[in-house]
Order: structure tokens, then sequence, then C-alpha cells
């Protein structure tokens, strides 16, 4: 029997370096893409659950850049944490974030 996967699993807070930088990179896959790979340092907060943490997310205090599969999701998250006051720009797809911060495959 196969264990259920959940958020709370795979959800990573600012940790003391996170704390040192000017932004935070947010993965908004699922899980399940996220334990697949994921872009070093990346705090995972799914798409859907956003709004579920957007006190927390506000409590950093930083910027947050945004990133899913395909570029989809991550607009709408960084669209979505606009509209709740918080500095959000669209990073677009995994491999393109990796890319900005020198983590290619």
């Amino acid at each position: 029997m196969e264990a259920k996967t959940t958020t709370q699993d795979y959800l990573f807070l600012p940790n003391r370096q996170e704390k040192d930088t000017k932004f935070i990179i947010l993965d908004v896959r699922t899980c399940q893409e996220f334990v697949g790979g994921h872009v070093k340092g990346a705090i995972h907060i799914p798409y859907d659950e956003i709004h579920l943490n957007i006190q927390k997310i506000k409590s950093w205090g930083k910027p947050i850049i945004t990133y899913s599969k395909d570029g989809k999701r991550s607009q709408a998250a960084s669209s979505q944490l606009s509209l709740f006051g918080v500095k959000a720009i669209d990073g677009g797809n995994m491999q393109k974030v990796k890319a900005l911060f020198g983590q290619m495959d």
C-alpha cells in the first residue's frame, strides 16, 4: 500500500540561507512534481494551496519568484499573490528558473 503524499510532507520554510537572500523561489507544482526534482532552495506550496498559506508567504517579507512545470500555474500564482499584496514575479517553467540560477542538469 502506497502512502499518500501531502503538501505538509514537502512544504519547506525559509531557512537561514533564504533569509539572507533578497527573494524567495516558490515552486507551485504538485507534491509529486516537486519530489521528482526542483530548483535548489525553492520553497514548495502547490498552486491550489497558495490562498491557504498567504499569511505565511506574507510573513517572509520578500518578493517571490514563482515557477511551475510549463509556466501556466506560475503565471496564475504570481497574479494571485499580487492580488494578495505580495510582490511576485512569474519565473515561468522550472528549466528557465534553473538556468537563471545556474542549476542546469
